[in-house]
């Protein structure tokens, strides 16, 4: 079962968000708003984060090396 808890550790994202092109087109204030409602998700081995063609309800940063959108999670 997915469970998600609030984001604690900002930094571990900002170097992440920083990459995307469309963060610098943010305020200070704007970005302030997305840090407070970042969430980090738990997923069990064969869990799927989400399924092609799955109507979108987050934005997903995963943090993993080699994942592979649509499939389960086997870390």
């Amino acid at each position: 079962m997915k469970t998600y808890n609030p984001l604690k550790d900002i930094d571990s994202v900002i170097a992440i968000l920083s990459r995307i092109s469309v963060w610098g087109g943010f305020t200070s204030e704007q970005q302030a708003k997305i840090y407070n409602r970042l969430e980090v998700g738990t997923f069990k081995k064969g869990e799927y984060v989400f399924r092609k063609g799955d109507q979108p309800t987050h934005i997903y940063i995963v943090n993993l090396p080699a994942y592979k959108a649509g499939h389960p999670f086997n870390p």
